[in-house]
């Protein structure tokens, strides 16, 4: 009996020094440390997901937090009513006999359409500035998990 035990436990660290002797010029395993829990103990040391080429953790200055929006939403007093359309501009009298003429004309039906048309792209690009503000929150949140997670490094 103590001899199957002698055999056994011989058997059990040969496995284990075969398993523990890589060479030194062969790239290890992927490493688990089970204490930390984590998946990879260094950098540079290259994983790959999924059936993607293994590389080494990437990181450079465009991991850096994005900058936060600097623009205002654009604001005014201008006519018109929203549609998501922009309107032709009314043709003028053909010869005005003056300039109050002139102004009469384009007062009551030129100046509308203009501040309509400025009314419709300033609401278009208030838009745009809340879904840029909203993307910029989800990019920052995906990139702090991938800090989080040291999938990349976070800047440079």
């Amino acid at each position: 009996m103590k001899n199957r035990i002698t055999s056994l436990f011989t058997t059990i660290a040969l496995l284990v020094l075969a398993v523990l002797s890589v060479p030194s010029h062969a790239a290890p395993p992927a490493v688990f440390n089970q204490a930390t829990g984590q998946i990879g103990t260094k950098s540079t040391q290259k994983l790959g997901f999924y059936g993607a080429t293994p590389i080494a953790r990437r990181s450079g200055a465009d991991q850096a937090v994005p900058a936060a929006a600097t623009s205002a939403a654009l604001t005014g007093s201008l006519t018109g009513t929203l549609d998501n359309a922009l309107a032709d501009t009314p043709t003028l009298t053909d010869s005005p006999a003056s300039a109050d003429a002139l102004r009469d004309d384009i007062t009551p039906n030129v100046k509308p359409v203009i501040d309509k048309n400025f009314k419709e792209l300033q609401d278009e690009v208030n838009k745009l500035r809340a879904e840029v503000v909203a993307q910029r929150t989800l990019l920052v949140e995906l990139r702090a998990a991938m800090v989080a997670l040291g999938l990349i490094k976070g800047s440079s």
